[in-house]
């Protein structure tokens, strides 16, 4: 964090590790719930979608399907899906999930997942939507696990959809003194690897996690504030591009640009300081050289700066949609489990 970012490296650094359909609960389930809210039914039936994706070249034989969440749409939703496409800078054959998010926005939709009922095993996530020109979309995501974790059960899918919207809603819309919360509720102890790496680089990548030998010079309460001072600051990009009106069409461009805003705050804000103390507010986030009580809490002191200076900066005044207009609902499915083999 020290040095100036490299945009396409960091993104990435931070994109590879992650399956396509982690990527895709990511990106879409801080939508909800509380934040958008609709007004109307999908135009799609469950039946449909399910149709749709049997009908897809993808569809796995003899599989079972059951929705995880159902999206419901807005005249306001299609108003901001289509300023989505206006304003983005990339070719529609390159929106993210094929333009499955402007999608839900415009017509509401599914997130299923496509499971073998033989073994129970969670094959893929599904969104189903319609396109611009009204036919079905749907966007396949492999679930991809680690031979070592074993498969994912559809239990399993269903506590990860669940917990991941769960973490990610709070993340998103949480400040400084909600995030110490959530951290201490999600982990209790702050995570800790024990490479001499940068806590961005580690692999696979885990929130809020700093080394083991930072978290043994100071206090739990300073190492969870620590925590997530760093953390807020590598996640505001995430909280910047997702007030930016092209974010539907394409979330990873968009986080790009929001690198790039991010850069040029923390070069005004070190601008901001004595020139003698430029060179030490040029190393913030470098936890290298910290090797006692003092220096981390003088660094703990600087990362507060910085992250205050940069959260009151994170949305646009001119461009708060996600935040402040209710165009989407993301429910979980109150039927029970729909089956369809």
């Amino acid at each position: 964090m020290g040095s100036d970012y490299k945009v396409s490296e960091s993104i990435a650094e931070r994109v590879a590790p992650l399956s396509r359909a982690l990527l895709l609960l990511i990106l879409i389930l801080p939508l909800s719930p509380h934040l958008l809210a609709g007004d109307r039914n999908p135009t799609l039936t469950r039946d449909q979608a399910i149709d749709a994706i049997r009908s897809s070249s993808e569809a796995q034989p003899s599989a079972a399907y059951k929705v995880l969440r159902e999206f419901s749409p807005s005249a306001q939703g299609a108003r901001l899906a289509k300023l989505a496409v206006k304003k983005a800078r990339t070719a529609r054959k390159d929106f993210f999930a094929q333009g499955a998010v402007l999608g839900l926005l415009r017509d509401g939709g599914y997130l299923i997942v496509e499971y073998d009922p033989r073994i129970d095993l969670a094959l893929n996530l599904v969104v189903v939507t319609r396109d611009e020109n009204g036919r079905p979309l749907v966007d396949t995501e492999k679930i991809d696990i680690d031979e070592r974790e074993g498969h994912m059960t559809l239990h399993d899918i269903e506590e990860v959809v669940d917990r991941t919207q769960d973490f990610m809603t709070k993340l998103f819309r949480s400040h400084t003194p909600q995030l110490v919360n959530l951290v201490k509720e999600t982990f209790g102890d702050v995570p800790t690897f024990s490479g001499d790496e940068s806590p961005t680089e580690i692999d696979p990548p885990r929130f809020f996690v700093l080394p083991t030998k930072l978290v043994a010079l100071g206090d739990p309460k300073d190492i969870r504030t620590l925590s997530v001072v760093f953390w807020n600051i590598e996640l505001w990009p995430f909280l910047h591009a997702m007030s930016l009106p092209e974010f539907p069409a394409h979330p990873l461009a968009t986080i790009g640009l929001a690198y790039d805003q991010r850069d040029k705050l923390m070069r005004e804000f070190r601008a901001t300081k004595r020139k003698s103390l430029r060179s030490f507010y040029s190393t913030v986030g470098d936890f290298g050289s910290i090797n006692n009580q003092t220096k981390l809490k003088r660094q703990l002191r600087a990362l507060k700066e910085l992250n205050e200076y940069l959260e009151a900066r994170a949305v646009p005044s001119s461009s708060r949609w996600i935040f402040d207009l209710k165009c989407l609902t993301f429910n979980h499915s109150t039927s029970g489990r729909w089956d369809r083999e």
